[in-house]
């Protein structure tokens, strides 16, 4: 680890740090280069890059989580941007142009929770900011669980398994190099950018 430590805001429980821990340990080897974290909530995760000395770019679509991860983060040049990137805007492939084919890696790791990274039309938008040959880690939700009071509909998640992503993921083009399935709930992805 290196030597850079940043104050948290916020306690992680015991089992969230374990969790991202664990993350963190089995995707490490696939980060490389520029590093794009599709949306980076309040930067829990963000925080084991950096400690890593690894430079990321985040992205937050509300204004308070923007700030508050510029405010985190303010005294590391390992951050190099906090972004508001929406991949659900039709205008996407003008507006985002100067970031298109800039990342070697693209963590979507917190956007699972409404479904938008299983949508063809999202992934091929996350592909666009990838380089050839780059590497998109996802983590999603794997079929037939349950969360008590999330608003995820049961029937989407039913359809996403193991055969549906990939099936997805080789539409876009996009090769899976490693598969985990952590526990019956969770998978985690790393697929490789062919064209």
């Amino acid at each position: 680890m290196s030597q850079l430590t940043i104050e948290s805001f916020r306690p992680q429980s015991d089992e969230i740090a374990r969790l991202n821990n664990w993350i963190f340990e089995t995707i490490q080897p696939y980060i490389k280069g520029r590093v794009l974290e599709m949306n980076s909530g309040q930067g829990d995760f963000s925080l084991y890059l950096v400690e890593e000395g690894i430079t990321v770019q985040l992205n937050a679509s509300s204004d308070s989580n923007r700030e508050y991860l510029q405010e985190r983060f303010r005294d590391t040049s390992l951050v190099r941007g906090v972004h508001k990137i929406s991949f659900l805007n039709p205008r996407m492939e003008v507006k985002y142009l100067p970031f298109q084919g800039q990342f070697s890696t693209v963590l979507a790791l917190n956007t699972i929770e409404n479904n938008l990274i299983f949508d063809k039309s999202i992934i091929d938008k996350a592909k666009r900011f990838l380089r050839l040959g780059g590497h998109l880690i996802i983590i999603g939700q794997a079929e037939n669980c349950f969360y008590p009071g999330s608003e995820l509909d049961l029937e989407v998640l039913k359809k996403y398994n193991q055969s549906s992503i990939n099936r997805i993921l080789n539409d876009c083009q996009i090769l899976i190099t490693r598969f985990f399935n952590w526990n019956e709930l969770h998978f985690l992805a790393v697929g490789r950018k062919l064209e």
